[in-house]
């Protein structure tokens, strides 16, 4: 009889174990499920931007063909003054953007950079490479700067300001273009008081 008993006690912890490793089993199965739908789901996401970016690296590239075949078909084409130009015309669309940026944001123009959060408009060369790497326009506030140098370089300096500092590992000469600050608010006028009628 007692060792009827003893078997009992001893088989019952071990059907619990198993009941228990089961449960373990079947929610390990549906994390898995869940895991599999949802990497399903991002997949599908990422499918469509992967398509988009292929089609536009595509006509990137058909667009420099096209453009290296016309300048190799027009005789006497001066490469410079057609990187001019078109930096004249990006420059023009860039300029059209920021006045646009300028009015949402209630930002007019300044001389001078009196504040880290008056907003900088810097533009850079790299006169040490062969090519030419620099900034063509950066617009940010000048505490977003990540260049410590050009920070405090900026700081109280007027307009046309050139600096020179290491940015990726090529040397930039940079010119402050610009300077954007908080348009002032304008008191509204107290309105006068009509006169008490007697």
């Amino acid at each position: 009889m007692k060792l009827v008993e003893s078997n009992k006690k001893r088989s019952k912890p071990t059907a619990d174990r198993v009941a228990g490793l089961e449960r373990e089993v079947a929610n390990q199965t549906m994390a898995i499920r869940v895991s599999q739908a949802l990497l399903k789901q991002l997949i599908d996401q990422i499918r469509p931007m992967q398509d988009d970016l292929t089609r536009f690296y595509s006509a990137l590239n058909d667009l420099q063909y096209k453009t290296s075949a016309l300048i190799a078909a027009v005789p006497g084409v001066d490469r410079v003054a057609l990187a001019a130009a078109a930096d004249a015309l990006k420059l023009q669309d860039w300029q059209t953007t920021s006045d646009r940026d300028d009015e949402t944001r209630s930002l007019v123009s300044a001389d001078v950079v009196n504040s880290d959060t008056d907003v900088v408009i810097i533009t850079s060369t790299t006169p040490d490479d062969a090519e030419d790497h620099g900034i063509f326009r950066s617009k940010t506030a000048l505490r977003d700067i990540a260049n410590k140098d050009l920070v405090e370089g900026f700081l109280g300096k007027p307009i046309g300001t050139k600096l020179e500092t290491t940015i990726n590992e090529s040397r930039h000469v940079v010119e402050l273009v610009g300077v954007r600050v908080a348009a002032p608010k304008t008191e509204e006028a107290p309105q006068a008081q009509e006169p008490e009628q007697v």
